[in-house]
């Protein structure tokens, strides 16, 4: 199923990170970097997939032509899978964080709205990755309760 597919590429892409990039998380660079490179090995794992023909973005701040915003804020999420220029097809929305600035509260909340129905992008699917130093921490919103 859908689900399946998407845990399994955010898993295969996060262990690519780690093989070829832990250096750069050892060394405390900047979360969009990594962010970046997370998403540069999610588009290849996704070759071939039922999300093939999806798009991959990170930072992306649109809603049409217009900006991502709730309530007013301007919205950066740091990794998104859609199809541009429409809200009916936003699949996957992840929030990173990195094991010096693992704090996800605001991103917690942050992916509880995008995914909310009181909002037009309606992600189906969201989760916060801690990016440790010898492993990530994956946290499904559908499982998530404080």
């Amino acid at each position: 199923d859908m689900k399946e597919l998407l845990e399994e590429l955010i898993k295969k892409s996060l262990d690519d990170l780690y093989r070829n990039d832990k250096d750069l998380i050892e060394r405390r660079v900047a979360e969009r970097n990594l962010t970046g490179l997370f998403a540069y090995y999610f588009r290849i794992n996704m070759q071939n997939t039922d999300v093939a023909d999806y798009n991959v973005d990170c930072e992306y701040n649109r809603d049409g032509y217009g900006t991502k915003n709730i309530d007013g804020v301007l919205v950066y999420p740091d990794f998104i899978l859609h199809k541009r220029g429409t809200n009916d097809d936003n699949l996957l929305i992840i929030e990173f964080k990195t094991w010096w600035n693992p704090n996800n509260h605001d991103d917690i909340e942050k992916l509880r709205e995008m995914m909310s129905d009181t909002h037009p992008y309606k992600y189906k699917y969201g989760y916060s990755v801690i990016l440790n130093k010898e492993n990530s921490e994956i946290i499904d919103m559908d499982n998530f309760s404080e």
